[in-house]
Order: structure tokens, then sequence, then C-alpha cells
């Protein structure tokens, strides 16, 4: 048999004997030296740690007939005295031996055995320690401790049993594994995807396939990569369903079908059953070799591929090497270790050294220095603490003496290790081994102390401290250089052992407005190797060119304010207790966006563009302003990793052609693109020649954009490389501190001159980079700490796109707080707009706001709320998720209503974009030709889900409270929170500030694109301009915190792009001339939108898609329109959500509501406690989304009473020409035009009036929500189903239905499942039974927590009934002999009737009874038509049956069922 010793995992166990590495010595500090750099990243290269750890130097190596003996002396105080070995002496008997050597830590002997065996002591004169020695002890080496304690062993374990740290049975064997055969090659048109896993420890407990059966593939093309075939795609990353195809026990295999695609590739990511990678990587397969091999293995932890499952054995898996691939185990804290991998092991040990180096001997055992754990349980505090590892097997770490103190272990290599016994006199058999996550034991370390500090360049009249918190590094020195990036000096820092922290201080003039990095040696635990390496800081306050090297500035220094900075002011008061935030309207912004096509702006894409007053988009904001807008919303403005900020690097498409072609030199070789070189032409000249052409076969636009994307300077930015400094490329001149002053030149004229208070965007849930990467930082000055890890694995978690942060640990969530508040005081920003919020934990953002409020009380958070990826649905810590946020005071962007406006879901691609209209875009009221059924129709299914968008609108209008009350589609009474929204509560909001509506943002299609792609082609563009009104209406005239778009206002287009993140200036221009919206200026990027393109090909073959600078100009006015609306009135705006709760209602709604129209009003009349506009009494908002005119009336009020409407009249902020068009009040009726939004108000009078009071609701609500109500037993409708019979509910607290039976039966309520059931006693509850007949079945839920189920009654007894089917079907509307119905023989449930011979297309119709009007009576409301009828219809409650061909027909009902049926005469 072929085997091997197995090569454990790829994160290193390389092992050579353990000896106390040479001591390196930093560079003498404040040198003075200079030496000329070229700017470029610190690369990183392996060094020698000094050891943290000091272990005793291994000794001699005795031969067959010598005996090694150490003596390990009984404290390190007393080292120092154990220096000369003539002061120590072996005496055996007679003889007496001076120490062969000896060092700090005791004396050596290295002797004849036969010359001390017997009864020895070691004495130094003062010490007299006995030792035994043994002829079976020659060839060995022996140990004593300070107690007598005779060890064999090394010097180090005979040095970690005198601290207790007993290194018995620590040595393991590596194990031997067989060569695995290769799994059965796949059929053709299909590619093999092998995962091998040599030792098995990837497989899952009850895993079929074995164990291997939960591992799954997340697939997908691109436009680089796209030959998989499109059945074998994800439907998202939550798909978990791609699993093994085949497996044995060396691992699975996957099967994929591809295709002939000249790309010849596709894109892959291996998963285990928590969708967590096992290679720390996206795979591209290449199938280019399909014909002669198609097949690749890859081995978990390894990006390598091999062509077989054969070579990975021989040359990636089975070794004598010792090496680590993983960093699985866990440190929760400085006691505790879990690990998956120690489920059963006779030992768990933490093996330990300074530079990853092991000894392995040539038979593949494993030796080191090692602790010892012990299983234990993890308590409550710790279970809540980490809930996503509350099951893992967890390990005690015994009490450590000083001089092994675990802070000391971390800045070297720390190897789990879990091993079976093995036979007497052998090794241990290694089970598994990984490498340490160690940020739980960081924090429990040293976070109280560190957290109290402050760090980056801290400046004070003494001078320039420089602190940085790097607990695992061995060495740290600040190299400070000048504007030539010249070495100036270099200082070594100093260990704050308590912190963990490294600083130095220096005189001010010697390094203030000078650059500097922090070279630093760092054991790498991934690598298994320890690095040295120059790193800016985290902290970092300013920058190089590019973000090479970091600046020392005072940010307070008055060079880098702008005159008049210190007394800035904000324009616009935040403060929550007053309800100012209910004023607030953002406009979301892009530096670059908002100038860098614009001719009258000098300063094109940069910081000094908002600035420029006479400009056309300064202008543009100004009037925004007047209007009612009131903050300014940046996108990420801190430094960006993913922008070039070197000028003579980035050809911008306003640059010559000739440039991109310099610095993509491929471009000249492609037939497309290549005499564009030479042509003198622009970037974007080429654009538009090009886009002439451009069509779905022959995509130019999006082609050329790939060469111009890699080398412009755009990007949205949601790429942090230091969190705390302003992004140089946005300044004119991006070396140095110019970005500090420009930034606030910025903001100063946004605040004094535009009359906005500013919003950033900050987006610490991720970094660009980690590892060792070149434009990582945090990972580099505390590897494992800053980022998120798989538990398994150790890999960085990708789940927001990037590598993720870990803002749970505690030096993150300080960085976090102190970036956070350097912004709100140095920079004067009034909010920050937080990027993936929900991968924060709630608790750190609530400190975080605490901490910003500190600065400014009135400093207010708002951000992404959305639930997924590895943190999903609270599985590490309570998320900043929309359902977690109500009463804190944080904001959340709504999908509510975004999806109800806009229609479908922004994850809509193909097809399916068109199939979903929204409120704004027709839903149900101008169906585009994909929403009619087969007779032209719009289904009753597609308008109750138009009307379910409608709620969801209202709702958001009314701020998405959770306690809102308001009468649904169907009839019912619901609060916020009991609204479904895809199987979530829609309301959710305590506040109406912790909702931002909107319709459109940076992310996914513009509004107008998305509307192109729904909108009926027979809208003509001037009803399109309004649909795009009435989607701005929903946000603007709502409650809740209004979220815009910039552009949006101006019919913004992306040429429907999808995601325009990095796709530069050509896509996401901004034209505030009002000359172009950018529509179809061609197809978007491949890679986000091919499966659109035929979509898109129609949308801009419609020739009403395209507007024209009327239209854009129209839509603007009719946008500030909005804007001063909304500010025209305080109940526009109200404080709180008790007054939004006691005022706003909603009328058209319920059933019979006329689709597409919302009538709101808010109330300001006597029923009212405070008056909140003596002006007013009333208001009604009304926004018709439907192409005629409608109308409002017959209101009612609090006490169901009819109101009478007078006084009401068209808001006189109104344009004469604008969006209310003709809309009147008159004669007690509200009248609006077609796709109209319309403002009345109800002047005061000279006394306050009634007003509009909410109208009466039904006072009670479902006791349980949403969740429904189930009865399952032995019920004709379904038998003992769980979730088959719905129980509705009636009210009081009662859950109640009527069904029929035909015998005894029990019965049980549930919740839609067994698992959540209410029985009787916990056995089925009885149904009485005594008569075949109508019983009824209830559930008091008055009490939610404990519901009682009442006794079950005869409702209506059909005892000896005869049933009769009275109508003209049965030949007359009476009771008589001929109408009765006959029961079946066999079953008395069922009655039939057999028709005379009726006409074929003349309608006949029925009832059913059983003896007379009113006894038990069935029309068409009390039935269900069985699957197998022939149709039956509705005709005024009667049942209608109209049919088909000429002949007699036979009529069954069920009478329990109440299930009926007709069919033709003779058959069954």
């Amino acid at each position: 048999m072929n085997t091997k010793l197995f090569k454990l995992s790829t994160l290193s166990k390389a092992m050579i004997p353990l000896l106390s590495a040479a001591v390196i010595t930093g560079c003498g500090s404040d040198s003075d030296s200079s030496s000329p750099v070229v700017p470029a990243p610190s690369t990183p290269g392996e060094v020698e740690l000094t050891p943290s750890v000091n272990l005793p130097a291994a000794a001699p190596t005795p031969t067959a007939d010598q005996v090694v003996v150490s003596y390990i002396a009984p404290a390190v105080s007393t080292f120092k005295t154990v220096t000369k070995t003539v002061d120590w002496n072996l005496v055996c008997g007679e003889k007496s031996f001076t120490a062969t050597s000896s060092d700090e830590f005791g004396p050596i002997w290295l002797l004849t055995a036969a010359d001390v065996i017997g009864a020895c002591n070691i004495s130094d004169g003062s010490t007299d320690v006995p030792v035994a020695i043994d002829a079976d002890d020659a060839g060995k080496s022996l140990g004593v401790s300070s107690n007598g304690t005779k060890i064999t062993g090394s010097r180090q374990d005979t040095f970690m049993a005198s601290h207790g740290l007993d290194q018995t049975g620590t040595d393991v064997k590596l194990p031997k594994v067989s060569a695995p055969d290769e799994l059965p090659a796949p059929a053709s048109g299909y590619f093999a995807l092998n995962l091998y896993d040599a030792l098995g420890d990837y497989k899952e407990e009850g895993a079929d396939k074995d164990g291997y059966g939960n591992l799954n593939l997340h697939i997908w093309n691109n436009s680089n990569c796209n030959a998989v075939d499109p059945t074998a795609v994800n439907n998202g990353w939550d798909d978990v369903s791609v699993t093994p195809s085949d497996s044995d026990e060396f691992g699975p295999v996957w099967y994929i079908p591809v295709t002939d695609d000249p790309t010849q590739c596709f894109n892959v990511i291996f998963r285990n059953s928590n969708k967590d990678k096992l290679i720390n990587s996206d795979l591209v397969i290449d199938i280019s070799n399909i014909a002669d091999n198609p097949s690749v293995t890859y081995i978990p932890g390894n990006q390598t591929s091999y062509a077989t499952r054969a070579l990975a054995f021989e040359t990636g898996g089975p070794s004598s090497e010792f090496t680590i691939d993983t960093v699985g185990a866990i440190l929760l804290d400085d006691n505790t270790m879990v690990w998956k991998a120690g489920s059963g092991a006779d030992l768990v040990q933490i093996m330990f050294t300074p530079n990853g180096k092991f000894d392995v001997s040539e038979d593949g055992v494993v030796s080191g220095t090692s602790i010892k754990l012990t299983s234990t349980d993890l308590s409550d505090e710790q279970k809540a603490k980490f809930p996503h590892l509350a099951d893992y097997p967890a390990f005690e770490i015994p009490t450590l003496p000083a001089d092994l103190a675990l802070a000391n272990l971390m800045k070297g290599s720390m190897v789990a290790i879990s091993s079976s016994n093995g036979a007497d006199g052998e090794a241990s058999e290694l089970r598994s081994s990984t490498a340490i996550q160690y940020a739980g034991a960081l924090d429990a370390i040293f976070a109280e102390a560190a957290t109290d500090l402050e760090y980056g360049p801290i400046y004070s009249d003494d001078g320039v401290t420089f602190r940085l918190w790097a607990p695992t590094a061995t060495d740290v020195e600040l190299v400070v250089y000048n504007s030539g990036k010249s070495v100036v000096s270099r200082h070594e820092m100093t260990e704050d052992s308590k912190s963990g922290s490294w600083s130095v201080e220096l005189e001010k003039d010697t390094v203030d407005g000078q650059f500097y990095r922090y070279a630093m040696k760092v054991f790498q635990p991934r690598e298994q190797k320890g690095y040295g390496y120059e790193v800016t800081d985290p902290y970092s306050v300013s920058l190089s060119t590019n973000s090479l090297y970091s600046q020392a500035v005072d940010l307070d220094s008055d060079d880098l304010k702008p005159d008049g900075w210190d007394s800035l002011k904000s324009p616009h008061s935040q403060n929550e207790a007053n309800g100012d935030l209910s004023d607030m309207v953002i406009y979301e912004s892009h530096v670059r966006d908002f100038s860098a096509r614009d001719a009258s702006t000098e300063n094109k894409g940069k910081y000094l563009a908002f600035t420029e007053a006479d400009s056309k988009p300064v202008d543009h904001l100004k009037q925004l302003s007047e209007a009612g807008m009131t903050h300014l919303h940046l996108m990420p403005v801190f430094d960006i990793a993913t922008i070039n900020e070197d000028p003579s690097q980035v050809a911008n498409i306003d640059q010559p052609f000739s440039k991109l072609c310099s610095l993509k030199p491929e471009i000249k070789n492609d037939d497309k693109f290549k005499e564009y070189c030479d042509s003198g032409n622009t970037i974007a000249e080429a654009f538009e020649e090009l886009q002439t052409e451009d069509n779905k076969d022959n995509a130019v636009v999006e082609a050329l954009n790939e060469y111009v994307r890699a080398v412009d300077s755009y990007n949205w930015g949601y790429d942090p490389y230091h969190y705390t400094v302003p992004e140089g490329s946005y300044a004119t001149d991006a070396e140095g501190s110019k970005r500090i002053l420009e930034f606030r030149e910025m903001v100063q004229s946004v605040k004094e001159d535009v009359g906005m208070n500013v919003v950033v965007d900050v987006v610490y849930n991720h970094t660009n980079a980690s590892g060792l990467n070149d434009k990582s930082v945090l990972d580099k000055v505390v590897p494992l700490y800053y980022q998120r890890l798989v538990p398994d694995t150790g890999s960085v978690e990708t789940s927001t796109c990037c590598d993720n942060t870990a803002p749970e640990n505690a030096m993150f969530a300080k960085l976090i707080d102190d970036s956070v508040q350097t912004w709100t005081e140095a920079y004067k920003i009034d909010a920050f707009r937080w990027d993936l919020m929900g991968h924060h934990p709630l608790s750190q953002m609530k400190g975080t706001l605490a901490a910003a409020r500190e600065v400014n009380p009135d400093v207010y958070f708002y951000g992404e709320g959305w639930n997924f990826g590895e943190v999903a649905d609270n599985k590490r810590f309570v998320q900043a998720t929309q359902p977690n946020l109500g009463g804190t005071g944080i904001g959340s962007f709504s999908d509510r209503l975004r999806d109800a406006v806009r229609g479908g879901s922004p994850f809509d691609s193909g097809d399916a974009i068109r199939e979903t209209q929204g409120f704004a875009t027709g839903a149900a009221t101008l169906p585009n030709e994909r929403m009619l059924d087969a007779d032209g129709n719009v289904s009753a299914a597609e308008v109750k889900r138009a009307q379910q968008q409608v709620d969801l609108t209202r709702l958001g209008m009314a701020g998405n409270l959770k306690n809102f009350k308001m009468v649904d589609f169907e009839g019912n009474t619901q609060v916020g929170s009991s609204i479904d929204y895809n199987g979530q509560n829609a309301g959710y909001a305590e506040q109406p500030w912790e909702i931002q509506n909107y319709v459109s943002k940076h992310d996914n299609q513009t509004f107008w694109d998305s509307n192109m792609f729904k909108v009926a082609e027979e809208a003509t563009v001037e009803v399109r301009v309004q649909m795009q009104t009435i989607g701005m209406s929903t946000v603007l005239l709502g409650q809740a915190m209004p979220f815009n778009h910039m552009g949006g206002e101006l019919l913004r287009s992306k040429s429907m792009q999808r995601d325009s993140y990095d796709y530069g200036d050509w896509y996401n221009l901004v034209d505030f001339t009002l000359a172009d919206n950018n529509w179809n200026k061609g197809l978007p990027a491949k890679e986000k939108d091919a499966a659109n393109y035929d979509q898109i090909t129609r949308a801009t073959d419609d020739v009403n898609s395209q507007p024209t600078p009327a239209d854009m100009e129209r839509m603007f006015e009719n946008y500030k329109e909005l804007l001063t609306l909304r500010k025209a009135s305080d109940l526009m705006t109200l404080p709180s959500a008790e007054e939004i709760m006691n005022r706003v209602d909603f009328r058209n709604t319920g059933k019979g509501q006329t689709t597409g129209l919302i009538v709101m009003t808010i109330d300001n009349g006597t029923t009212q406690t405070v008056d909140l506009d003596p002006s007013l009494d009333a208001i009604v908002v009304m926004i018709n989304a439907t192409p005629n005119a409608q109308t409002a009336k017959d209101f009612k009020d609090n006490e169901d009473k009819l109101i009478a409407l007078t006084g009401f009249e068209l808001s006189s902020k109104h344009r004469t020409d604008g969006i209310a068009g003709d809309a009147s009040f008159a004669d007690g009726t509200f009248t609006v035009p077609a796709w109209s939004t319309a403002v009345f108000v109800q002047a005061r009078g000279d006394a306050r009036g009634l007003g509009l009071p909410v109208a009466l609701k039904k006072a009670d609500l479902p006791p349980f929500g949403k969740t429904k109500v189930y009865i399952a037993g032995g019920f004709e409708q379904a038998n003992w189903n769980p979730s088959a019979i719905e129980v509705p509910y009636t009210n009081s607290g009662l859950y109640t239905v009527q069904l029929g039976l035909g015998t005894d039966t029990g019965y049980k309520f549930t919740k839609g499942s067994w698992d959540d059931q209410i029985s009787c006693d916990n056995d089925n509850c009885p149904s009485n039974f005594t008569d075949m007949g109508m019983y009824e079945f209830s559930l008091d839920a008055t009490d939610p927590e404990n519901p009682v189920v009442v006794d079950a009654k005869l409702a209506e007894s059909y005892k000896d009934k005869t049933w009769f089917i009275p109508g003209t079907l049965a030949g007359g509307w009476d009771h008589a002999d001929g109408r009765q119905m006959t029961t079946d023989s066999k079953d008395a449930t069922l009655v039939t009737f057999t028709t005379a011979e009726l006409t074929a297309d003349e309608t006949t119709e029925f009832k059913f009874t059983c003896g007379g009007w009113g006894n038990c009576e069935h029309g068409f409301s009390a039935v269900t038509v069985a699957d197998e009828s022939l149709p039956l219809t509705d005709n005024n409650g009667n049942i209608a049956f109209t049919p088909a061909d000429t002949g007699a027909y036979t009529v069954t009902f069920d009478i329990l069922s109440k299930q009926v049926s007709i069919k033709a005469e003779g058959i069954k």
C-alpha cells in the first residue's frame, strides 16, 4: 500500500529543535542616518523573533553509554547567580563532578553513565538536591527539578514540570494515510471538482456521503468566466443546495455541468454547512483542458489546484512535514479555549514556540513545549458572549506562571493539538492540529487598560507621543521620513505590558509634518512565521500620496483650518429630545459625481468644488436647501484603497485616449479600440462615438469601460484603507495635509453658503485587505484580531464583500469610537451613515453613538440594518439590524416602502424585473404586457399584490412604526409589526427618525432606470415623469426621514447599470445643466447585467424612456415643490411616534378600496392636546398612482361618525402647473387627476375646528400578530395536517372556525407545525361529537403566553336532514320534491342531484339548503369548488353554472368539507 506520514494543515508546523532563538536587536535608536527611499509599500520579510518566553537551551545529546543530568533552579530571580560551572557539582558517592556547562536556568552535566549510577546530590554549596541515577538511564537526558523530581526528557520538559506543567504524553506521532483512489470520471459535458480531505477533518457528524453531504459549493458566472451551465449556479449566497455528487473516505466530488462558452472557466467557493469558506479564496476553475482531464482537486485551506487526487496526495497532502493550514481553535478569554476538533480526544494541548518551528523526528514524532488542557463547560456568561460557539467543546487553560504568561505566548506560535493515546511506550497519535485564534484572550488581558489610552500621534505642550496597540509584536520602532521619503531617524518604542501598547515621545519640532511608519516584528499565525515590515498607523490623521506613509500633524493647528472654522455652526438642529430629527431630509451625494464632468466647476471631482458658489452643482444644492433639503450626505470620503491618488497614473474620461493606451498598453492590441490611441480624442469622445453602435451582441461601451475603470479616479469608496483621514484623490494635492484643509473648506461652505448639515458615510464593517497584503494595515499590526474569522478555519469572513472586521472586539470598537469622535470634533460632521450596520453589534453602535455625543450631543446615526452573513439572526451577537433598532434612536434604511413603490426586489433580474410593477409604476392600474392574464385582464392575485404594496407604502409614510394601527387591504385592523413583509414584521420603528424612506440611493438601478424596466410602454414620457414624482411623494410627504439619491430629481439614469460602484464617470454622470439624464449611453457591465440585456434592449427601444431637458426641468420643479410642501407645516413632520399615531390616518383602505390611491390625513383639530400648527386644523395628502381621476369623501371620525368635510383647499405651496394638476375640493369631495400628488389644507377659522380625527378601528388585534393559527385533526379537509386548516381570528382574543364532523375525532391547534402546538394537557382535545354536523372550535388567546382551548360544540346538526338544491339549475327556487337531493348510500356526507337537460351557454344558478331558506343555507361564499369540477362562478351570492354542452349534469356536495362539483351526467 502506498502510505505516507500526513502533512497536517496549511498554517505551519515545520519543526526543528526548540532552542532559544538568537536575539535580533533593532537598529540603534534616534539614528540620524538618512538614506533615500523610493516611496513604496513595505515588503514583509521573514525574520527570527526575539523569544517572548525564555526557555532553557537544549542539553547535549548523550551517547549510549553517557547520561545528561540537567538541574533547573527553583526561580528565575536566582538564575543570575547560576553563571559559573565551578559553583555546581554533582556528587555521587566519593566522586564529584563539576558542571559541564550552565545558563541562567541551571547547570548541565554530560557524563559517563557508569560513573554516576547510584545516589547522587546536586550542590552549589548552599543547595543540596538528591537524585538517583539508574543503569537504564544510560543514553538518556535526565532533568532534575528543585524538589528533586527526576524527569526523563528535555531541559524544557524539566523547566515546565518545575512549574507544575507536566509534559508526559505530549509528544504526538503523525498518522499514516493511504493514497486515495480516483473517484469516477464525470459524464460528457460535466467537470469534476474534488475536495481531498486526507484526515477527514472536514467531515460533519451525521451527514451523508461519508460525512461530506453538507459541504456545498457557491458557483457563479461573470464576464471573465462564464462557462458553467446556468442550472448549476446558486440562487444567491444562502443557497446551499449544490452538495456533493459522490464521495469516499478521502473527500467529496461535485460533477458540474459546463458549456462551451469561450471563457472556458467558472467561479467557485467551497463551503461547509455554515457557508464558511473551506479555502479562503474565490477560485477560478479552468476547464480549457476538459477533453484530456475533466477534473481538478483542491485541499481545504490551500488555493493550489491539482490535476488528480493522487497528485494532491503526493505533492500537497501527506508528508513528513508538520504544517498548519487552519486557525481553528479559539481562545474565548485567558482561561478557556474552544475547539470543535478537540471533541473525543484523549489529550488536548497547546504546543508553543517563538517562530513556528517544532521538533519532528525521523519517524514522525512531533515534540515541543506544551500546556495540557482539561475539558470544561462554558459558563452562561461565556455562552451569552459567544453564542455561535456555545456548543463547542471547551477546554480550560491551567494557571500559568508569570514567565509563561499567555500574553507572552501569543507573541509566538501556539498550536492546538488533539491526540489519541498510543500503545505503551509509544507517542500519542495525532488526531488534529490547528493554530489558535486569540482575540478573546487579548481583550481579557489588555482591553481594560488599553481602552483608556490615546493612540496615533498625540500632540501636547511637551511634544508628540506616538502610541500603537500591538500586544503580539516583539519589536516596534518608529521610523521617521522626510518629504522625500528618506529615513530621518529611527526610534525604539517601549512596550507597556499592562496595555499591550508601544509608545515613544519625541520633541514636536523633530516630527511635526514629517512622515512615519512603524517598523514591526510580528509572528503571523497563518504563515506560522515571524515577519518584519513597516506599516502605516491605524490611527493616521494624515497621509502621503497613495497612503504609503502616515504623516504627523496636529489637527488643531490653525494652519489646517479655514478662517472662521472654530466658530462654524450647523444650520439645522438635530436635538432628538425636541423632535428636530423629524425635520431632517437627506441628499446623498458623491464627491466625484457632483462635479467631475461639470463645465462650470474649476475643481472638478474635488472637495473644493463644493466651495465654488457660482457653479451649476452648488447652485443646485442651494435651490434644494431653499426648498427644504437639510442634510448633504457624502459617500465615503475617508482614505480609499482603490483610487490611485497619483495623477500621472490615472486616465479619466476627460483626458486623452492616448493616456489610457499608455497606462493600459494591452488596449493597443484590441481591434475594437486601438485606433483611438492615435486619434487625438478624449476617452469621453470615444465613448460617445461607440455608443451609437452599442447593442447586446456588440457591447463595446462596457468593453471599453473595463479598460478605463482599471485606471480612472472613480470608485464609490467602500474600500477603507485608513478610517480617519480624508481621501486624497478628492484634494488638489494628495501629498500630506492639504486634504485636511480642503475637506474643512468644503464642510464650511456646505454649512454656511449652502445651508445644509453634513453627513459622512463610514465603513467600519470591512477592510480592503488583510494578512500581509500591501493594503492591509490592521491585520499586520495585530494579526487575527481586527478581522472576523471563520470559527473552524480562521479564514477571514467576507460576507460584506471584502475582508470583514470584528467590531465585537474591544480594541476595534475603541478605534471606531475614536475615529467617529475625530470626525465629529475635528471635521464638524453632524451625522454618520453606517455601511452594513447589521454586521455591527448593537451594543457597539450604541456605545459609539454615546462616544460621539460626548463631543456633540446632537450627533445622529443611521445605516443599513440588513440581516445576512455569518452574523445573521444574532448568531454572534445582538446585531444592529432593523428589528433590533427600535427605541435606540438609530435610523435604518427601510426596504419596505422601497420595494412597494419600486416593485419587486433589487435582486430581481431578467423578465422578473418587469413582472413586479410597483405602486409608482402602475401595479394593477396600468399593467405592462407581462402583468396581464390570457384574457388581457389584471388577475385577482396581482390586485392583491398591488394592494399589499400600498399597505406597505402607507405604513412607511406613517414612519414604519411597529405600533401604528391601520386597516389592511383585507379589512383587518393591524399594527405595523403585524403587517407582513416577505415573512418579516414590516413595522419595526419606535420613532419616525429610526426610518430612512427612499426609492433610490447609490445601490442598484436609479429610480428612473428601475421604472423603465417596469412601466407599460403605452405610458408617455410625461406620465413617467409623474410616476417618478409619485414615488418621491411617498418619501417626501411621509412622516419618516426622507433619503434622496442625487440626481433622482433630474430623472438620473446610469444607463441601466445595476451596480455602478467602480464603473466610472461615463455611467455615473449627473448633469446639473439639465441637458442630459444619461439614459442609453451603452449597455451596462456584463458582469452585473448580462441577464438583463434583453429587457434593457426593450426599454431603450421604447421611445418614451428618453426624457428631454424640459422633462428634467419639470421633474426638478416637481421635486422642489414636494420639499416645499414638506416644510410648509409642522404637521408634515410630526415630532414623535405618539403624535403620528394620534394624528395620522389613511382613508380608502380595506376591501373595496380604489387600488393605487393613497389618502393620508393629519389631524390638528380639537381632539388633539397640542396645537402644532395654529394656522391649520387638518391636512389631506392624496397620491393618485392611477391613469384616471380619483375622488375621496365620507371620512369617519373616532366615533365612527361621518365628518362634515368643509373648508379644505389645495395648499398654496403647490405650483399652478405643478404636481397637483387641477386637483380640487368641493361639496365634501376631494378630486385629484391621474398620476398626481395633492396636499389639501383645512385653514383655521376663528376657532379651532374638529379637524380630521383618526377613524375608529377594531379595538382588539390578533394576539399572535401575523402568526397564523391552524387546527389539525381527523377532518374532511385535511387529516392531521398541522398547517392545512387555518383558524381565522374573530375578536376578543378568540380564533374560531367551524368544521364538519361525521365521526368523533381529537384535535390540536398549531402555529403551522407540530413543533409549536397547543393541546389539552399534552394530549388531543375532545371534539365532543354527538351528531353529524358543523362544530365550532375556538382558541382563547387573550393571554397569548397561555392560550386556552375552548370546549368544542355542535353549531349546526345535520342529523336526519334532507338536502335541497333550489335554483334555476334544478327547475325552481322553491323546496319542492323536485329540488330534493339524494344522500349517498355509502357516505352520508355526500348528497347529489342530477339535472334535467341544460342548454349550452345558458347560465343557471342554485344554492344548497336543508329544508327551507335560512336552514343550512349555502351560497357561493360558503362552498369551495372541487378541483375536478366544471367551472362554477359567483353571481350575487348564488352559485352559477354555464354548461359548454347541452345535456344533463350531476351536482355533488360534501356537506362537511363544503366541496361542490358538477360534471356531465355519466362522468365520474
